[in-house]
């Protein structure tokens, strides 16, 4: 009957793994963090410009570009686990391994995340906004304060109820883990556009089609 009971409970599992896949692909096909996304496409205006394409859709090859940054962004994103899982082990229990189960409820931490901006996005859809270049900076503090808030009271709701940690440790572990959080999300977000920066060397000259020669 034990036998029975286990069997059921481990049918019902999903690893966090399988969540965390099933989550970052909801979120790539909802087009990732649309703040970010905007912000992406605001740098590219200034890499490339319409001066700087011929015989090609400028609009085109930056959307282009912007999927290619926005897949570095997202590795790197992924890179952050580890620092993220560290910084969790310090705060869960003693006693047992810490490592492993900080590293889990990261990547459930991360899920949530994901979760949050694929409604987000949604939401910014059936109303009609599009966060673009002219996006204020007052929305940018909105958009990430509300995700930020949501992930740090569910962190800390685990933190407390999971690893039953006392309320001062969950709080301010819960806060300081979602602010680090972010700053690595940001540094992500930096390096993927250095990446394309240095990618996109202003002394290749203008963008040309496929096959086109110079003088033809």
């Amino acid at each position: 009957m034990a036998r029975d009971w286990v069997k059921g409970e481990r049918g019902r599992y999903l690893s966090p793994i399988r969540v965390y896949l099933l989550a970052s692909a909801l979120y790539f096909v909802v087009g990732g963090d649309p703040f970010l996304s905007a912000l992406v496409q605001s740098d590219l205006v200034e890499l490339v410009p319409d001066s700087s394409v011929v015989g090609l859709s400028a609009e085109g090859v930056r959307s282009a570009l912007q999927r290619q940054t926005m897949g570095w962004i997202s590795l790197l994103r992924f890179l952050t686990l580890i620092p993220i899982g560290f910084l969790l082990a310090g705060l869960a229990p003693g006693s047992g391994p810490r490592l492993a189960p900080a590293l889990v409820l990261t990547m459930h931490m991360y899920t949530v995340s994901f979760l949050l901006m694929v409604v987000l996005s949604l939401a910014y859809s059936l109303v009609g906004f599009e966060p673009t270049t002219t996006t204020p900076e007052t929305f940018g503090l909105a958009h990430f304060g509300f995700e930020r808030c949501l992930v740090g009271a569910w962190l800390i709701f685990g933190i407390r109820v999971l690893w039953r940690r006392r309320w001062l440790l969950a709080v301010s572990g819960g806060v300081v883990v979602a602010v680090v959080d972010l700053l690595l999300l940001f540094v992500a977000f930096g390096l993927g556009v250095g990446a394309m920066g240095s990618w996109l060397d202003p002394t290749l000259g203008p963008l040309e089609p496929q096959g086109a020669r110079p003088g033809i």
